[in-house]
């Protein structure tokens, strides 16, 4: 007999949430907006085109919402995604405009929520890294490390080079030493993304088969600096 139980859906760990008030937003122009309208039940998708400061929220004013006929004091909820952070809050409608672009002004909430998507910490810096990839070396930089991963900086490569044709998955190694320690770090990277900019290659790069004493020392130094930075 096949059973009929549902799939379990992963819940969020409420405890990564943070409540953030009398702040102003970060939203980037042209991010992409989910609505819930209390009253009506319905959501639906906008994009964020202003601010003014401590005051209204602008987005467009799409088709859709022009039929579920929602009116200034409507309350809403408010979602959105920039970089590795979901933003959240509830808010009121204050006005609605047709012309001359049909745009929806927000209330600017007093207090909103962020969840982190990423489970580690993970912190900017800049230091010199080595990669090596079919008994090739190449220097580059790493611009921001986790436990779990980094990002790192390469020069554009020319043809021959076996870092001239990088893909998603394949396989390097690392070497990288951290300020606080006077130990070279080896550790064994799979690259999940790669960005041309300009004539420089970015990486994002995920640690596998880490060394315990590879992992404790860059949880250290990224918690020192956590630490250091929210004492400021």
């Amino acid at each position: 007999m096949e059973s009929t139980q549902q799939p379990s859906i992963p819940r969020i760990d409420t405890s990564r949430v943070q409540r953030i008030c009398k702040m102003d937003l970060v939203i980037p122009i042209g991010a992409e907006i989910v609505i819930h309208t209390i009253e009506q039940g319905k959501r639906f998708q906008t994009t964020f085109i202003g601010l003014i400061k401590n005051e209204y929220l602008l987005v467009k004013h799409p088709e859709q919402l022009r039929q579920i006929q929602l009116a200034p004091n409507a309350q809403i909820n408010v979602r959105y995604i920039s970089g590795s952070l979901v933003f959240g809050f509830s808010s009121t409608v204050a006005a609605i405009i047709t012309k001359p672009y049909p745009i929806l002004f927000i209330d600017h909430p007093e207090c909103y929520e962020t969840l982190n998507l990423r489970q580690d910490d993970r912190i900017q810096c800049f230091h010199p890294v080595v990669i090596f990839k079919d008994s090739q070396e190449e220097k580059g930089k790493l611009t921001n490390i986790s436990k779990s991963g980094c990002r790192i900086i390469i020069n554009e490569q020319e043809k021959g080079s076996a870092f001239a044709d990088l893909d998603a998955q394949t396989e390097i190694f690392c070497t990288l030493q951290l300020p606080d320690s006077e130990e070279e770090l080896y550790t064994k990277g799979l690259i999940r993304i790669i960005e041309q900019q300009k004539n420089k290659i970015r990486l994002g790069v995920q640690f596998i088969d880490q060394e315990e004493y590879v992992r404790t020392a860059i949880e250290h130094y990224v918690a020192t600096t956590l630490e250091y930075l929210e004492g400021e």
